[in-house]
């Protein structure tokens, strides 16, 4: 700390340049594994710092990090005492928390949300990439909560010019990633951002109920799992908030459309009971894979009517009434779901 450790390596970790590559070289390991590693340490350090003055922040950086399947023996999270216990003490020393009050958290930010960019435009993904994606939300979770004044700059992220453009796809790709542990990883991160960031200049719950649902016909054919749980604990803080709120409960409408959202759904469930029949009908060699893509097919399934009773329950009475029986919703409930072998 003496020899301004922490500044170098910040420095260091900003001059780094990513490109999309999946020619998986030695080269390109090398240099994934130099940022990984800048960032592990970045993230180590800002932790202890935000430990230090706000415990909280700390606490939902290990959260993020809870679904970790990538930590190995040098993990700096695996070395307690006394490496991380020395490390908390000297960042809650005045030059420790010099450290956190003098870094340049706009820029760190910035360049966090560039690298995500970057490494998620990927097609396939090495251990590098998830580490570089599980530290750079930390690190994103962190600054959000410690300077909340910064959320804007999340919303107005922009790249233009490459695959992912701005801060809705940014948060497409993660939470619909091929990569199972990318996608917890973003649901985490997003469901914490949603519960602290509530106030009328930084409303996360908001951006994120209404870019989900905008975006629901998307999901065909992709993994979807964390999107759904995502949304239906977004849409249940949404209904707490309103329920408790003083002020009269926001119009749904501003935030999304719930007849075109909840016809949407009830496509994607109709959808879901043909493939259903289709895999039945298949009589495969692989029974255990069978039986796992049918387990799969039930919870979305059970996903999707959950989604929907909760969106009848906001949508306005007359609108919802007329959907469900134009795309005959309880026959597809009761009929073709739940009691399909007596139909």
């Amino acid at each position: 700390m003496e020899q301004r450790g922490f500044n170098y390596i910040l420095a260091s970790f900003l001059g780094k340049q990513v490109t999309v590559n999946d020619t998986k070289s030695l080269s390109d390991q090398a240099s994934l594994k130099d940022i990984g590693f800048l960032l592990t340490l970045l993230r180590v350090f800002l932790q202890a710092g935000f430990n230090a003055q706000h415990g909280s922040i700390g606490q939902a950086i290990s959260l993020v990090r809870k679904s970790s399947s990538i930590r190995d023996d040098d993990d700096f999270d695996q070395k307690k005492a006394p490496e991380q216990d020395n490390l908390g003490v000297l960042m809650s020393s005045p030059e420790g928390q010099s450290i956190v009050l003098e870094t340049n958290f706009e820029q760190l930010f910035s360049k966090v949300l560039s690298l995500l960019a970057t490494i998620l435009s990927k097609t396939s993904f090495i251990v590098e990439d998830k580490i570089i994606i599980e530290n750079s939300l930390s690190i994103m979770v962190g600054i959000l909560l410690f300077k909340k004044d910064i959320y804007p700059q999340f919303e107005s992220f922009t790249n233009a010019g490459h695959q992912i453009k701005n801060a809705e796809d940014l948060t497409l790709a993660g939470i619909l990633c091929q990569e199972e542990k990318v996608r917890i990883d973003f649901e985490r991160s997003l469901f914490i951002l949603a519960i602290n960031l509530h106030s009328s200049e930084t409303n996360c719950l908001n951006f994120l109920l209404g870019l989900l649902a905008r975006n629901f016909a998307n999901i065909s054919n992709r993994p979807s799992m964390q999107f759904f749980e995502l949304f239906n604990k977004l849409i249940d803080m949404k209904a707490r908030r309103d329920f408790l709120s003083d002020d009269k409960a926001e119009d749904m409408a501003t935030i999304y459309d719930p007849e075109d959202l909840l016809n949407q759904i009830i496509d994607k469930i109709k959808q879901q009971q043909k493939l259903k029949k289709e895999a039945a009908a298949n009589d495969g060699v692989d029974e255990v894979r069978e039986l796992e893509l049918a387990a799969e097919q039930e919870r979305l399934l059970v996903g999707l009517i959950t989604l929907t009773g909760k969106i009848i329950a906001k949508a306005d009475k007359t609108v919802s009434d007329r959907i469900v029986v134009e795309k005959d919703l309880i026959g597809q409930i009761f009929k073709e779901f739940l009691f399909s072998s007596y139909y």
